[in-house]
């Protein structure tokens, strides 16, 4: 059975240790600060204008039933089609400067699959349970969950996987395991891009925007908490990336480009869910009240029709 090995720098565990904890306090802050402004208001003289919106346009049955089959198939074709493939070319298309690994018993990597899967389910539990300007657990809140799995798991593997084949660059380890004569597969040649920067600034990215834009307001009051929330996500992100440069699994190049198209795919999808690019979904505007729209419906009777009018 593998040992995994947890394997922080001394000087680093300090940081660490902040970044974390800071992380953790300002979700609770969040939670009490969205909590008291969706308190009831007290009454004023100008009541905001009411705007009726439809919650469920954007949301069909066919589109979501759509949607959902169209990145659960790119994700299996990534993850049992493409993953089992050799690099595509026959040499490297992109050189890697070469390093000295250490003993066998210290290339384990430094942060184990199992701690990253764990902040990636935390940041996602976050934006589908924390409360937020329409309310908690409402539409914003699936669609947003839903944005954050299309970011995690599907856009961001799926141009990292392509990006590996496509290229076939070294780890900085392959010469030194191949003089020693120690084994190698198609995975030794899938350096570039970093898939753990990739994914890790992909999540950093989706979670800042969503507590940004869509977690109480930012005002002085709530960037006091939101602003060192934000820097510690991406400082985890960035401690990720970093021992991935320590573990000698990639260069320099590698986690840059992967961290910079993690958060670029990463703001694309959350962009989409917040109609920046296209009314996809139908939201009132900052300072309206949103009701459900009225509905009218029209039932044909035997002597002309009923007339139902539900608010």
């Amino acid at each position: 059975m593998d040992r995994v090995v947890l394997r922080i720098p001394f000087q680093c565990r300090p940081a660490l240790i902040l970044l974390v904890t800071v992380t953790l306090a300002s979700l609770l802050v969040a939670a009490s600060a969205q909590a008291q402004q969706l308190a009831p208001p007290e009454e004023s003289a100008s009541p905001p204008r009411v705007y009726y919106y439809d919650p469920m346009r954007g949301t069909t049955a066919l589109r979501e039933t759509l949607e959902w089959s169209i990145a659960a198939g790119l994700y299996v074709v990534d993850g049992f089609v493409l993953d089992n493939m050799d690099p595509w070319p026959s040499k490297p298309l992109l050189p890697t400067k070469q390093k000295t690994w250490g003993p066998e018993e210290d290339r384990e990597s430094a942060v184990p699959s199992k701690s990253f899967y764990i902040g990636g389910v935390t940041l996602w539990a976050a934006v589908a349970l924390l409360p937020n300007d329409r309310g908690w657990l409402n539409h914003a809140s699936y669609r947003h969950a839903k944005g954050f799995l299309e970011t995690s798991l599907v856009a961001t593997p799926l141009l990292t996987t392509l990006a590996k084949l496509s290229t076939g660059k070294k780890r900085p380890y392959y010469d030194q395991v191949e003089r020693e004569g120690g084994p190698l597969d198609a995975n030794d040649r899938m350096s570039f891009w970093s898939g753990h920067a990739s994914t890790a600034f992909s999540q950093a990215t989706y979670f800042n925007w969503f507590l940004l834009n869509n977690v109480a307001t930012n005002e002085a009051r709530h960037l006091l908490w939101k602003v060192p929330a934000i820097l510690s996500t991406f400082g985890l992100a960035s401690y990720v990336a970093y021992t991935r440069l320590d573990d000698h699994r990639h260069d320099v190049l590698d986690v840059t480009v992967g961290s910079a198209v993690g958060a670029g795919v990463s703001t694309l999808i959350y962009g989409m869910h917040e109609n920046w690019f296209g009314e996809f979904y139908d939201d009132p505007a900052d300072g309206d009240t949103a009701v459900a729209a009225p509905t009218t419906i029209v039932l044909p009777t035997g002597r002309g029709a009923t007339l139902i009018h539900r608010f």
